[in-house]
């Protein structure tokens, strides 16, 4: 008896440790983590006027940022709607996402379509430029969730419509 239970112990980690690292990336869990990332990376752009808070980077793997606005050129806000849509999900393979510790996770191309409205340059919107496109975020499932390995948007200011009169605000 002693055996027996002894077997079905280790057949109940093996099996939850599969589970843990075969987990698959659905299509829900990907859109509620890139909501939740847009809204608030737009939300801490438009109140601070800062590229990358401590709160955007939480959403990422681990990373040396060296990322900041062009010096001399105006600070250019690029405005999207508040919703985009999740068009596919690529499987890429197991990597390394925190080298300093060797941590590997699976990562996943994930391909969105989402609308740009324009720019919203010296007190006005210019949406001459408005068009919805494809973008594809790089993501990794590590040791504490969901997290981003590579992002498309790195150098302006992705705002949300929903934020626009929180960044009018404070440039005001």
């Amino acid at each position: 008896m002693q055996k027996l239970n002894s077997l079905f112990l280790l057949l109940i980690v093996v099996v939850v440790s599969m589970s843990c690292t075969s987990q698959e990336l659905t299509m829900k869990e990907a859109y509620a983590f890139l909501k939740e990332y847009r809204e608030v990376k737009s939300k801490e752009q438009a109140e601070t006027g800062i590229l990358i808070t401590s709160k955007i980077e939480s959403y990422w793997v681990p990373f040396y940022s060296i990322f900041g606005p062009p010096e001399g050129k105006e600070t250019e806000y690029y405005i999207y709607a508040d919703d985009f849509k999740i068009i596919s999900i690529e499987k890429m393979g197991v990597h390394v996402y925190d080298e300093e510790n060797n941590k590997k996770g699976r990562t996943y191309f994930v391909r969105i379509v989402e609308s740009f409205k324009g720019k919203y340059l010296s007190g006005k919107i210019d949406a001459s430029n408005a068009e919805e496109y494809t973008s594809t975020f790089w993501m990794a499932i590590t040791d504490k969730g969901l997290k981003i390995y590579g992002e498309p948007n790195m150098s302006g200011y992705c705002i949300l419509e929903k934020d626009l009169p929180i960044l009018m605000k404070r440039l005001q």
